[in-house]
């Protein structure tokens, strides 16, 4: 695994530049088989309708969860919990699959289409009427070409985004996720920082979707501001079988 060890460290050291505009991956490496593997995973940081000790952080306004901002404002949450559903609602969804089959691993959709925002929507705080809905404005789009050796695949990626309304902090993850086709394990290693709420799952082949990490959101969004340099980031690491 040493290959994987320099390009994981090559990786993050250019994690900055966007790889959006790279073809769509497929390389050739050692045979090992006909048989065919394919690994989906998805990670989505969202707003959930409860934060611990949230502080009057959110509130319910005429059916609407809606999320207190600085200066008056309120914005919509996507008013749920923890969830394997692949239709749930996100502010950023990272979604992508890794098809390993007679010698080829080829990484699907093309990268420009991996991570996806959603809109940012403005609400009056006594209401909950909506005043504007704005998409977010995406900081961070990279991701790598998958690297395969000794029956592993590996693929790292970060993604970041924040509000357009006003000046706010970003919501930014990265990932490192390396699967063993041998063991039929899928080892993690998530960055990402304390709001909003995030969940990791993956699913093998046509297989159920299974929980890899669920993250709860902090207290505050506000705890974020960091601009971007990563100094308010924790790690979560993992191992998950299939």
């Amino acid at each position: 695994m040493a290959v994987i060890k320099f390009f994981q460290v090559f990786f993050f050291a250019l994690l900055f530049i966007n790889f959006s505009n790279l073809p769509d991956s497929m390389q050739s490496v050692e045979e090992y088989g006909t048989d065919e593997f394919v690994l989906h995973i998805t990670i989505r940081a969202f707003i959930p309708n409860e934060i611990e000790g949230n502080d009057g952080l959110l509130k319910d306004v005429n059916g609407k969860v809606i999320l207190s901002g600085p200066r008056n404002s309120c914005f919509l949450t996507d008013n749920r919990g923890f969830s394997l559903n692949d239709n749930e609602s996100f502010r950023i969804q990272t979604k992508f699959s890794i098809k390993i089959r007679n010698g080829e691993v080829e990484m699907s959709p093309p990268s420009s289409d991996i991570h996806k925002i959603s809109n940012s929507t403005l609400v009056d705080c006594n209401t909950g009427n909506v005043i504007s809905s704005l998409p977010a404005i995406l900081k961070i789009s990279s991701i790598g070409k998958p690297i395969f050796e000794d029956n592993q695949v590996q693929i790292i990626g970060q993604v970041a985004g924040n509000n357009p309304h006003m000046e706010s902090p970003w919501i930014d993850y990265s990932f490192d996720f390396i699967y063993s086709i041998d063991e039929k394990k899928l080892t993690y290693s998530i960055t990402a920082g304390a709001f909003p709420a995030l969940e990791v799952y993956a699913s093998l082949n046509d297989g159920i979707n299974k929980k890899a990490v669920y993250i709860e959101a902090s207290n505050s969004p506000y705890e974020l501001f960091d601009f971007g340099t990563g100094f308010v980031m924790s790690n979560y690491e993992g191992k998950m079988k299939f």
